[in-house]
């Protein structure tokens, strides 16, 4: 039997940020499982983050409570390079499962007032893709992880 697509989930309100999963579905969701690089670990830790931030109305997410979960996320392929990828990473699963918990809308504002990102690089250089043999030209910065900040 097929998956049904998003829009019938989304009709039946079993999709589309509803926020009717329990934690170990929400876990195991794929644009979650996406933003963390296909760990679960990964995403239980940063569920739980979510989960006191909306408690708290602060995400508290230092490098130093964050680095030990971050390490796998900037090994991950699927991005560009970048001393930012693992906090680009992190931003966006927050921003997947604050939308899976039914946040993040008109009608439901997220209650996070505060988020605190000290130590983590929000902005990185890297050398631009060139085709073929070009000589690579000076290093560009890359500002994803500065704009998932301020979209949060």
């Amino acid at each position: 039997m097929g998956r049904r697509s998003r829009s019938a989930e989304r009709r039946d309100g079993k999709g589309g940020g509803k926020g009717d999963m329990d934690d170990e579905e929400l876990e195991v969701h794929d644009s979650v499982m996406h933003a963390c690089g296909g760990r679960r670990e990964v995403a239980r830790e940063i569920r739980l983050l979510v989960d006191e931030a909306i408690d708290s109305g602060i995400l508290a997410a230092p490098r130093s409570r964050c680095a030990e979960f971050l390490s796998p996320l900037e090994d991950a392929d699927g991005e560009r390079d970048g001393r930012d990828r693992g906090t680009h990473r992190f931003l966006k699963a927050v921003t997947v499962i604050l939308r899976l918990k039914g946040f993040m809308s008109r009608d439901r504002q997220m209650p996070i007032r505060e988020i605190e990102l000290t130590g983590q690089p929000l902005l990185a250089f890297v050398a631009p893709a060139r085709p073929g043999c070009a000589p690579a030209g000076r290093p560009e910065p890359v500002v994803r992880a500065l704009e998932m900040a301020v979209h949060l």
